[in-house]
Order: structure tokens, then sequence, then C-alpha cells
């Protein structure tokens, strides 16, 4: 579990659930109360009574909590804004893009991340209306569009990642579950749903299109228009909620955190570049035709045949234990790259500068192969495909313009895109 600092106290301490309080005295006479972020570190089997260790942040306006570990490989991100229900402000939302930014491009030892609440009763009551109220129209804008930002950066996280409802998540808080792969109701999540037409607006970070995906055009229309709330067991049986966990399950009021624990757990024995490479594959295949789809599955699955954890599982299962993985996608007998093709051309490409942007670009990315080609990747929006469509560019010397060329693919799984690579019948 990673340690949280701040001036004045060393090192956290150990007592039960809600016996410990904490201030901190800040410049003048003010005092502030110091919001804690409660890290639960739970050992194999452990019950409702485990011990909690209560760190402060690392600031005192701090409302998202440093993500902490369990188990060394479940990454675990805390909302804590208590005196507004989590309620999405613009100091949270910069923190929780920080937070999310630094697992998209950390370490790959995390191998499941939840989000939770430690607010009793409260996942998030969507965005702050109150600080809305004073926002210009230009600032209302900027916020949105930082929100979008944010959950689709969590959406397009390379780990699984679980909500844990416990507790109400309306409007914004809703769409921010919706943005995980999966989503966990407790006993306290009585409320859920997706109500902006109550105010005179629409879901604006995805409730509309991230719904629809899961639980259909016509049920998504009931939900919105009515602006309905719905609990955990309604919830699982219209499709937005996966998992319903039973009252008493774990620590009273923190259900839904505990079965995802157990839930993380299952997922982080598994060989990770496998389920990251499973994730990818089902996420967009979704969203491909049929016939594309299943090629892009064959690619990520050969992909995987190259990594010494796929060896390990073998190894592990004719030794009849319990597989080591490492999860390092260049730990096997040919680094991911060397699946490009590489021809004389290509062999003179270095050190390019990148090409110039596409139509609603999402960046650029510059891919060496085994020190004899580099490439500039990029997802782009173009074409029929409603999803992104993965190109790449390489520079010829005797050719003025870069030029996209099509053909084989290979996926590189810790940054999470798609090497597409490339050769048209009429290139070589």
């Amino acid at each position: 579990m990673l340690a949280l600092r701040a001036t004045g106290l060393a090192g956290g301490r150990m007592c039960r659930p809600g016996s410990c309080s904490m201030t901190a005295s800040a410049a003048g006479s003010t005092t502030l109360a110091l919001r804690l972020l409660r890290s639960y570190s739970i050992a194999a089997g452990a019950g409702s009574g485990e011990l909690v260790t209560l760190s402060p942040l690392s600031s005192l306006q701090s409302e998202v909590g440093s993500t902490s570990k369990y188990d060394n490989h479940i990454s675990v991100l805390t909302l804590n804004r208590p005196a507004a229900k989590n309620a999405i402000s613009r100091a949270l939302l910069a923190e929780l893009d920080a937070h999310v930014s630094g697992l998209a491009t950390g370490s790959s030892s995390v191998r499941a991340l939840l989000v939770r609440s430690s607010v009793p009763g409260t996942f998030c009551a969507g965005a702050d209306l109150k600080e809305r109220k004073g926002m210009s129209k230009p600032e209302v804008d900027a916020f949105l569009l930082g929100l979008r930002k944010a959950f689709t950066q969590i959406s397009k996280l390379p780990m699984p990642t679980i909500a844990c409802l416990d507790g109400l998540a309306m409007g914004g808080g809703l769409e921010l579950a919706l943005t995980c792969d999966l989503r966990i109701a407790g006993p306290a999540a009585t409320k859920l749903g997706l109500t902006e037409t109550k105010l005179g607006i629409i879901p604006g970070a995805g409730g509309t299109t991230r719904m629809t995906r899961l639980v259909g055009l016509a049920k998504t229309k009931e939900l919105i228009f009515s602006a309905k709330l719905v609990d955990g067991p309604e919830a699982s049986r219209i499709g937005f909620v996966d998992i319903v966990a039973e009252r008493g399950y774990g620590q009273q009021g923190q259900e839904a955190f505990h079965k995802a624990v157990e839930l993380g757990r299952a997922f982080a024995k598994n060989g990770p570049l496998a389920v990251r490479a499973a994730k990818l594959a089902i996420d967009r295949g979704s969203q491909m035709d049929p016939e594309t789809a299943l090629d892009f599955e064959r690619q990520c699955y050969e992909t995987i045949l190259n990594t010494q954890d796929r060896l390990e599982g073998l190894k592990a299962f004719a030794e009849k234990r319990e597989p080591v993985y490492r999860g390092d996608i260049n730990a096997g007998r040919e680094s991911v790259c060397a699946l490009f093709p590489v021809t004389e051309r290509a062999e003179q490409a270095r050190h390019v500068p990148p090409p110039p942007p596409p139509a609603m670009d999402l960046g650029w990315m510059q891919i060496p192969c085994k020190d004899r080609w580099t490439g500039w990747l990029a997802e782009t929006a173009s074409g029929t495909k409603p999803n992104h469509q993965l190109l790449a560019t390489k520079t010829r010397p005797r050719v003025k313009d870069q030029e996209e060329e099509r053909g084989k693919s290979c996926v590189d799984l810790n940054l999470s895109c798609i090497c597409a690579a490339l050769r048209s019948p009429d290139s070589v």
C-alpha cells in the first residue's frame, strides 16, 4: 500500500473504522478538518473486522485520494469529498484527471483498478451544481471538455476497472461508473440514474452513448427521458449493474467494495497481458463489423504468443503449479515490434519528424522497432468506422509526402494501441 505524506504527521496509525479523527492547522487561526483517505489493507480471506490505516491526503484540499494498492496488483481510487457527496468540482476533476493519467502511463504492475467512495451512502452525486451556478458559459464548456477527457481516459485504461457503488450515483456520478468495465452495487446503492433532464439538460459526459451500449436504445431513452432512479437489483435487471453484493458481504456499507476486491483478485491472478489483450479485443471488436473484429482478435492473440507470460503459463500447467506472470510485453522470444514488416526502404526511415496530424487527432506516438524502423502512430475517427481507425505512416526518403500503408498489424499492450503496419500491395 502506498504511503501518503503530509506535514505534521509521521506515518499512519491503526484504528477501527470510524474510531479515529484528525485535524490540521492551516495558516493563521483557521483550522481545517483534514480529509482522510481510508486505505484498507485486506489480507487474503479477511472478514469484516480488518484494521484500517488512516493516512492524510497529500494536501488539505485533496478530494481524490491517491491510488492505494491492495495485494500489490490492485489499485483503489477513492473519491473523498464528504461535504458535497463527492460532487465533481473543478478541483476534484483536476485531481481525478491527474491520477488517471498516472495510471495510464505508469507501471504495468497494476492489474485491476477499483473506483470507490470514502463517503458512507454515496458514490458520487454528479457535477457540483453550486459551483456551476457561478461559472460563465466558456467555463462550463471547459469543465465539460475536461470531464469528457477524464472519463474517456478511464474507459481506455488497459487494466480492468470496477466501480464500487456503495451509495447513490446520479448524473455525472453514474456516468463515471459507466466508464468502468464493471459496476458492482451494494445494498446502499438505492438511487442510481441519469437525472439530468430534471434540470433541463442532458447527460454530457458519455451517459447517452455508454448507457445505450449497455442496455439498448429504448431502455436508455426511458431512463433519461424520465430521469428515473433505480436501486441496485433493478439496475442489474436492466443491465447497467453487473453484480449485486448482498447485505453483510464484508463490512456493512462497503459490500460492493469488498466484492470488487474479490473480483479484482480473480483478475490479477491471471496473465496480465492476456487480460489486457482480451479487454482490447472486446472493446475495439465490439465496435467493428464481425469480419474485422475477428481479424483484430487474431492480431491480439498472435501478439500474446510472443510473450514470456505465455511460455510461463504453459510451463506452470505442465509442472502443476501456479504461474508467476511478469506482465512484460518485451520479455518474450521476440519484441512485439518484430511483427512489423521490415523492408529495405524501412531500414532507411529513422529519426523522422512526425507527420501532420490527422483529422480528429488523438495524438502521435513514435515507435522504434528493433532500431530498424521508426513509425508514427495515430488514432483517428475518420472513415466509416464508428470507433477509432488506427493508422501509421512511414517516411520514404525518395517520396516527399508521408504515405499511409496498410497491412499486417500488431498490438502494443503497454500503450494500449494497435501498431498498424503497413504494406499496400504496390508499395514494395
